[in-house]
């Protein structure tokens, strides 16, 4: 049997659309779990690394040749060590907090890369799913189908090659093996203006009714 439609202008805008979003959730996704461990990292390291580096800034004065400490800066000295452990102490929530706000990811320049980066996904996606734009043609028996476009390569795949299977409103995504691994599908509308309405209904309800069941 042999079904008949036409990737549009207007399909194109919609496929985009469903990979940007899906792009675009993906990498929300990966930005939140990041934010979390890096933040942790902040907190457990960021604090304890000063208080190395004002220990060792000390002992560094105390142990040096050149910089002897007289016998009466030994009390004050002592007074100052009492109060700067006094100050950690008590200051280090603070200083934590300060810290986290100032190293937090400012929210109008999130905004703004997510921004960056959604039109550059975008437009890459619309180079490429334009492209695939034209009229095409869906054979198929009970060994599986052939898909082809017109005056274009044309595309074979038994039915048990088929290892994922999805749906949207707009279209059916069919995908071997190969094409999965690529993220990428072959693309049938629900709906076409090349054939009857029915016909194509008809026939597509058929093609469907191959799809193995470990795709969906």
């Amino acid at each position: 049997m042999e079904l008949q439609f036409t990737l549009t202008p207007e399909h194109t805008q919609l496929r985009v659309q469903a990979a940007l979003n899906r792009e675009m959730h993906k990498r929300d996704e990966v930005l939140a779990r990041l934010q979390g461990p890096v933040a942790r990292v902040q907190e457990r390291i960021l604090l304890p690394l000063l208080l190395i580096i004002f220990v060792i800034a000390g002992l560094l004065v105390i142990t040096s040749p050149e910089q002897a400490i007289p016998p009466g800066k030994t009390i004050p000295l002592a007074l100052s060590g009492i109060a700067f452990i006094l100050f950690w102490w008590f200051g280090a929530g603070p200083l934590r907090r300060y810290l986290r706000t100032r190293f937090a990811p400012k929210q109008d320049g999130n905004a703004q890369l997510r921004t960056f980066e959604q039109r550059l996904l975008e437009a890459k996606l619309r180079t490429t799913l334009k492209a695939s734009e034209g009229t095409y043609y869906l054979r198929f028996d009970d060994e599986g189908f052939t898909l082809n476009r017109a005056k274009g390569a044309e595309d074979t795949l038994a039915w048990h090659e088929i290892v994922r299977f999805t749906e949207t409103a707009d279209f059916y995504g069919v995908a071997g093996a190969k094409q999965d691994r690529l993220g990428k599908a072959y693309c049938i509308p629900r709906h076409s203006d090349a054939m009857d309405t029915q016909q194509y209904q008809q026939g597509l309800a058929q093609f469907l009714s191959h799809i193995p069941d470990v795709a969906k």
